[in-house]
């Protein structure tokens, strides 16, 4: 079994850091559009996790409450 993945895409961790102990997803990233990239650099580390997952799994009353906070 790999102990890895290598591809291009896009990933975010749920602290914003590189740590053994974060929680991270790892999408393709024409799952965002260029306005919710955009988003993604306004927010704190810590909702950028939430917003992603958000945004990929169509939750949008969570993504519109995350793009409130800024």
């Amino acid at each position: 079994m790999n102990k890895y993945t290598s591809k291009i895409g896009a990933y975010v961790s749920s602290d914003g850091s590189y740590s053994a102990r974060a929680h991270v997803v790892a999408f393709e990233q024409d799952l965002l559009s260029d306005n919710q990239w955009e988003i993604m650099g306004e927010l704190h580390d810590d909702d950028r996790y939430q917003y992603a997952v958000a945004v990929i799994t169509g939750d949008s009353a969570t993504a519109i409450r995350i793009e409130e906070l800024i």
